[in-house]
């Protein structure tokens, strides 16, 4: 789906009939900014471009992205458990470059993932308690 880009000044636009915002503020940055609303909630996203058009295309997507999380029930504005996770693999794969981490130890890692995924889904970090972990655990 391609979004109408509709002109409000030159640092402002909207598109999806005006839900989803792109704007940018010279004075602090070039890049531009993504900017909508969800239950009563601004959400931003940085699109790490000075361009326009490449600027456009970003917020499209993450605003496309932020809607199909949100039909499938998955948190929109909260670091998800699965993010922490990449993270965390991309730092075990940092370490095992460096010569302290070795292959076996990650493909476990990933198998103790593949397992969990299944039950926990996409938990919001903050959405992780002693209580969840422990009905997981039952």
């Amino acid at each position: 789906m391609t979004p109408i880009w509709t002109t409000k000044n030159e640092h402002r636009y909207t598109a999806f009939d005006g839900r989803l915002y792109l704007e940018r503020r010279p004075a602090l940055s070039a890049k531009w900014t993504a900017r909508c609303c969800h239950t009563g909630r601004q959400l931003y996203k940085t699109t790490r471009t000075a361009l326009l058009a490449d600027a456009q295309q970003a917020a499209a997507q993450w605003y496309l992205d932020l809607l199909y999380r949100i039909r499938h029930g998955e948190p929109t504005g909260a670091h998800t458990l699965h993010a922490a996770w990449k993270t965390f693999l991309q730092y075990q794969t940092q370490l095992l470059s460096a010569g302290t981490s070795n292959a076996k130890k990650i493909r476990r890692y990933k198998h103790t993932w593949n397992n969990l995924i299944s039950h926990l889904r996409h938990p919001a970090v903050t959405e992780i308690t002693t209580a969840r972990l422990e009905a997981f655990r039952a």
